[in-house]
């Protein structure tokens, strides 16, 4: 079993070694759930789906039922079974659907709890065996549809797990643009070989900044598959690009549906899916400005040398920190462009004042 204290005296030198390995420049810890804890999970930090949500599924989501969703020995169990029947109030059975054999499970959300604006989520997990019919997944998804119903908002998918395809790992994303029910071109995704995934944790994560999205397995950077933002950043680029709004965290365990009972069920329940933990990285002293209101636009970004300013006649100051808060650059009485030939490859913030001394913050890659 996890121990807290030891937890938290290994922690800084974890963050130092794994962001070191991969080279993140999140690196700040703003929330975790070690579920340390034993009964049901953390009410401050989770809510639950409830009922047949989505896609044809079998599974009656719960809430609040330990049968389905529980703490114990440092693990969430998110369980689903069959032949369990939930009753109402008066008596009534709510997960009576035809063929579903009064099939229950969980998913459990940050929604209405915390959201999160970029990043690097990470969840350790193991999801069940080969199982014609399981779908685990980890996925997030907008705390306001800004844009409108599914998928025009935009979805996330750190990791799906399919029963019936069972040595490969899926990592998609889905906006208004790219998705498989009626968008210009299929849903962004990659389907990564991970044989034997089912018998042992693995760590999915997801990384996202205001130039794209990038999967994780295990800390390696799923190749040749990024999301990149293919707009100006502008809201008014939405169909492509929805992610400039907050999301929040979902962990579930469906059965059969669309997806997960493409080829069948096989009705080899319960099952368990199991998460070590969850921790959310941000980048230390990042402010990233995400709505387009502000006045100033810049460009290119990535950027090798030259970064233009537009929107704005003069900039008072530009400070440039780098991911360490350390200032590796400062310009004053900027017009229209600063050289950055000089810098290092990586992330930086800018931290810029207007001629009234207003404050703005950007974040940029320098290539």
């Amino acid at each position: 079993m996890k121990r807290k204290f030891v937890f938290m005296a290994l922690l800084a030198m974890t963050v130092l070694s794994l962001s070191a390995q991969r080279q993140s420049p999140y690196t700040q810890l703003v929330w975790s759930d070690e579920f340390n804890g034993t009964g049901l999970p953390d009410p401050a930090k989770w809510d639950y789906e409830v009922g047949y949500v989505r896609n044809g599924e079998l599974q009656y989501f719960t809430r609040e039922r330990v049968e389905n969703a529980y703490q114990e020995g440092g693990y969430l169990h998110i369980r689903a079974i069959n032949n369990d029947p939930v009753y109402d109030a008066e008596n009534k059975v709510l997960n009576n659907k035809d063929n579903a054999q009064q099939t229950t499970s969980a998913s459990i959300i940050t929604k209405g709890k915390v959201s999160w604006l970029y990043g690097r989520i990470e969840v350790r997990a193991k999801v069940p065996g080969p199982n014609k019919g399981s779908w685990p997944a980890i996925w997030m998804m907008p705390v306001a549809n800004r844009w409108g119903n599914w998928p025009n908002s935009g979805e996330i998918d750190i990791m799906e797990h399919v029963g019936y395809a069972p040595e490969q790992t899926h990592f998609t994303a889905h906006t208004y643009k790219y998705n498989n029910s009626f968008g210009v071109m299929p849903a962004r995704g990659t389907a990564y070989d991970t044989p034997g995934v089912y018998n042992d944790f693995h760590v999915f994560a997801l990384e996202w900044d205001t130039e794209g999205l990038y999967w994780y397995f295990d800390d390696r950077k799923i190749p040749a598959f990024e999301f990149y933002n293919e707009s100006s950043g502008l809201e008014n680029d939405w169909q492509a690009w929805p992610f400039l709004r907050e999301f929040y965290l979902m962990l579930g365990l469906a059965y059969g549906g669309g997806w997960g009972g493409r080829n069948g069920v096989d009705w080899q329940l319960p099952m368990e899916y199991l998460v070590d933990y969850v921790r959310v990285y941000k980048m230390p002293e990042s402010a990233i400005t995400t709505v387009s209101d502000e006045p100033i636009n810049i460009y290119p970004n990535p950027v090798e040398n030259i970064l233009h300013f537009d929107g704005i006649d003069r900039l008072r100051e530009i400070s440039i920190k780098n991911i360490s808060g350390q200032t590796v650059a400062r310009f004053q009485n900027v017009e229209k462009s600063v050289d950055l030939s000089h810098l290092d490859k990586g992330y930086y913030i800018l931290q810029l004042k207007d001629a009234d001394g207003n404050p703005y913050s950007r974040k940029i890659l320098k290539r």
